[in-house]
């Protein structure tokens, strides 16, 4: 009988640790997708935690520092706009009007620390065929 107990806490305690990881390991990994007129309406909710915020670059915001790998502009999306500072490799389809995707933190000082940068291809390229995608590149 003793030993049936044990072996029944055994097992308690190990479906208990897996079940701990599972739980923490989603919310680590779970992350809110807001556009940035959504990111100004909940800020008190993710204040503080990962979010992603989607929008479109403001034409003449981006300044860039190639040295430092240092990139700040806006993104704006419901007539709301926000300061975004992000450091490392840019895509090549970020610019003036792009639509783009960033992930991280708002920092104390009011702009939003991205340590992801996504930027969507351009719509040019919807609803083309091949040929017309390849007479393009040619042009």
């Amino acid at each position: 009988m003793r030993r049936k107990a044990k072996l029944a806490g055994g097992l308690g305690v190990i479906v208990a640790s897996l079940l701990y990881l599972v739980v923490t390991g989603f919310q680590n990994t779970s992350v809110y997708y807001l556009t940035v007129s959504e990111f100004h309406t909940r800020e008190s909710l993710v204040s503080g935690r990962r979010v992603k915020v989607a929008g479109k670059v403001v034409a003449g915001s981006i300044s860039q520092d190639r040295g430092t790998m240092q990139v700040s502009f806006r993104a704006e999306e419901g007539g709301q706009a926000l300061a975004v500072a992000y450091r490392g490799i840019v895509p090549d389809t970020f610019k003036d009007g792009a639509e783009v995707v960033v992930e991280g933190k708002r920092g104390a000082d009011g702009v939003f620390r991205a340590e992801t940068l996504l930027a969507k291809c351009p719509s040019k390229y919807e609803g083309m065929d091949v040929e017309q995608i390849k007479q393009q590149r040619r042009s």
